[in-house]
């Protein structure tokens, strides 16, 4: 089961392209109108963007494809990606989509489509919806009598606000990073809640500079105000505000494995984590499993992908969750990764426990790791990888316990990633030279790509 145009985490491309365009996004708004149709029960589809200037004309593509579904629907504006998750939940909506590109440059776009309270579809819908598209247009088209526009933000703004007492920040410095994206209004007045003098970075978005050398991508700037202001704390986001990044006072960044293992061992000390489980991918580095389960933690890996956490997450009962790309999934409390309450979270750690945040990231030893993507002329199943699979189990057999390979293909691009990771760096990098060479004998690599 293959989509054609989802690709991990939504519909993504190059904006005015031969792919993502005007035409097709109405043929997918059409496509998903049907679809959500087809559930049987007819009612709201909440739609919200990020801050592109590109985001004005999908929006309206996608609206003019939706309407032969007899569907109601609410234009939310600029809203972050875990608020219009929160905003179906709480409104009982049939679903909802995020038009965005995440933490892509400004001349991308995309489209993350949710279902019922608010998750992001399964693989299968998603083969499901893209079947639909081929279908004719109604020769009589079930226009809707009204498409109402709403502004619900701060309905998940207060929701935000009772995670923490009021002005429990104050005397706090912190330098945020909105990356002139869909989170400048929320994090901002979030923060000023709870009392700490804010330093504020990419906060002005003018349509073409979301994530333009700002953002949980680009941490340079953050990292050097902290330093020159002699913050307490950095905290940046991406694009559409679901995945965040942390640097210490001293503007070290903490990985993003550092802070998933920060926040289970917070849960475990205060009985918050459901079945003392974290949930994570097998992108995570092997040292977070190591660290965990020395505290009586365990650690459950899934396949790349947020939704993959999330729904793995409900099938074992579990409430943390997420990616080390800085995507962190509190089930109890919404469910999509959302870099706001991450963020929180992590500062009620520090009020808790009284400790830096350089103090908290010496509990999560991480491996030394290498990592290495390659763009290759043509994505060849990696069952048929000769020597490839035979470098992998070659590898996987002498780690053991002590190591990680991992070998896949971008979901997006003609690109092989690579990871090879070992408690020691030498045998990490001797792992990834014998890795490279193996790609480079069944695999046509495309050099100065």
């Amino acid at each position: 089961m293959k989509c054609r145009y989802f690709g991990t985490d939504g519909i993504r491309g190059r904006f005015g392209g031969d792919f993502l365009n005007e035409e097709f996004v109405e043929k997918f708004g059409r496509a998903l109108g049907y679809w959500f149709q087809a559930q049987g029960k007819v009612g709201e589809i909440l739609i919200g963007r990020d801050t592109r200037d590109s985001g004005p004309k999908i929006e309206r593509a996608l609206v003019k494809g939706l309407l032969e579904g007899g569907l109601t629907i609410i234009l939310e504006g600029i809203v972050p990606t875990p608020a219009l998750s929160y905003l179906i939940k709480e409104s009982g909506a049939m679903g909802g989509v995020m038009i965005t590109a995440s933490h892509n440059p400004a001349e991308d776009n995309g489209l993350k489509v949710f279902g019922k309270e608010g998750k992001k579809l399964k693989l299968e819908d998603e083969v499901e919806i893209e079947s639909f598209l081929e279908k004719k247009k109604a020769s009589s088209a079930r226009v809707l009598s009204q498409i109402k526009k709403r502004e619900d933000l701060e309905i998940y703004i207060k929701f935000v606000k009772n995670l923490l007492p009021k002005d429990c920040l104050k005397g706090w410095k912190i330098v945020v990073d909105t990356a002139n994206g869909a989170t400048v209004q929320t994090v901002h007045e979030v923060f000023k809640y709870f009392g700490s003098e804010l330093i504020n970075i990419g906060n002005e978005p003018e349509g073409i500079n979301i994530n333009e050398g700002v953002g949980s991508e680009h941490p340079e700037k953050l990292v050097a105000v902290v330093k020159a202001t002699q913050a307490h704390l950095g905290i940046s986001y991406d694009g559409d505000g679901d995945r965040v990044l942390v640097c210490d006072d001293k503007g070290k960044v903490a990985p993003g494995d550092q802070l998933l293992g920060i926040l289970a061992l917070q849960g475990l000390r205060e009985g918050k984590l459901k079945k003392k489980t974290l949930v994570t991918t097998i992108q995570s580095n092997g040292g977070l499993d190591w660290s965990l389960n020395a505290k009586g933690c365990q650690v459950v890996r899934v396949d790349v992908g947020d939704r993959n956490v999330l729904y793995a997450m409900e099938a074992l009962g579990c409430s943390l969750g997420g990616e080390s790309s800085g995507h962190v999934i509190y089930s109890d409390l919404l469910k999509s990764g959302d870099g706001l309450v991450t963020g929180l979270k992590l500062c009620e750690c520090l009020l808790k426990t009284k400790k830096s945040l350089k103090e908290l990231c010496e509990d999560i030893q991480l491996f030394p790791q290498k990592i290495l993507n390659l763009r290759v002329k043509e994505k060849k199943a990696l069952e048929r990888l000769v020597h490839v699979q035979k470098v992998l189990s070659e590898l996987k057999e002498s780690f053991g316990e002590k190591g990680h390979v991992l070998v896949r293909y971008s979901g997006t691009e003609s690109m092989i990633r690579l990871l090879v990771e070992h408690a020691q760096e030498a045998i990490a990098k001797e792992g990834m030279e014998r890795l490279m060479k193996a790609v480079s004998e069944d695999l046509e690599i495309i050099k100065n790509a």
